[in-house]
């Protein structure tokens, strides 16, 4: 009987789900008492200074989960922002994600130089691999994809597996996707604010002009991605990547 391998992605699968289950349990174990007066002001009011209460640790853990985000799909984003916004505020609830988005893109490097292109194929499938050959020209994919990652609505951690088999360098890369990112992100993280501090309005504004923006990004992804590619047409050159050379 053969001995199947195990895939990397269920690796990283299962140590999310541990880490999320576990994390889910820490707090309510340890806040149970105050999620029990949560339709209350007052318990309100304790939820959230208990929530800000837990500092380095509670930032940690924020970290850590939107490092998973990244390298797992069925964590959603938004979520991890908005507690991030919950809990530290905008500003350092940005930082506190960016800080994790970028950690999650450092795993998926990793990940993708030591297994190669096989591990690529795990969370990319064939059709989308061919649509992403413009990554072979490194100047012009940190054009393409910094409007792809700017954009509301498009997806855009599946564009990080592909990119260690380029010549894009990770440091580039990451400083390209962490500008790109903060519209997106301190939209999030400043409704998770506004409605914990009761600023319904300005939380209901900022969340109605983000959802607007990204409905045409959501179902109109291929044809935008398509049109940002012809913008920034490839230069006739022999440029070739490390994909390429690793087929």
């Amino acid at each position: 009987m053969k001995n199947k391998k195990i895939s990397p992605q269920l690796i990283l699968n299962i140590t999310a789900l541990v880490i999320i289950i576990g994390v889910a349990a820490f707090f309510t174990v340890r806040y149970w008492d105050t999620f029990k007066v949560l339709g209350t002001e007052e318990g309100l009011e304790d939820f959230v200074e208990s929530i800000r209460g837990t500092g380095i640790f509670g930032a940690l853990i924020l970290i850590l989960i939107q490092a998973l985000q990244v390298t797992v799909a069925f964590i959603p984003g938004e979520f991890v922002e908005l507690a991030a916004g919950v809990m530290f505020g905008p500003w350092l609830g940005l930082l506190i994600c960016l800080i994790g988005l970028n950690l999650g893109t450092v795993i998926i490097f990793g990940f993708v130089r030591y297994f190669g292109k096989a591990f690529v194929h795990q969370n990319v499938n064939e059709r989308d691999f061919e649509r992403l050959k413009f990554l072979n020209d490194p100047r012009r994919s940190l054009i393409i994809m910094f409007f792809i990652f700017i954009i509301p609505g498009i997806p855009k951690d599946v564009l990080i597996y592909p990119v260690p088999l380029t010549k894009v360098k990770m440091h580039h890369f990451l400083i390209m996707s962490t500008v790109a990112r903060i519209p997106t992100v301190i939209s999030s993280t400043f409704v998770g604010s506004a409605v914990i501090e009761e600023n319904y309005l300005s939380a209901i504004i900022v969340f109605s002009v983000s959802v607007a923006i990204a409905i045409p990004g959501l179902i109109f992804n291929k044809q935008i991605c398509a049109f940002i590619e012809r913008l920034f047409p490839k230069k006739q050159s022999g440029v070739t990547s490390d994909a390429d050379s690793t087929q």
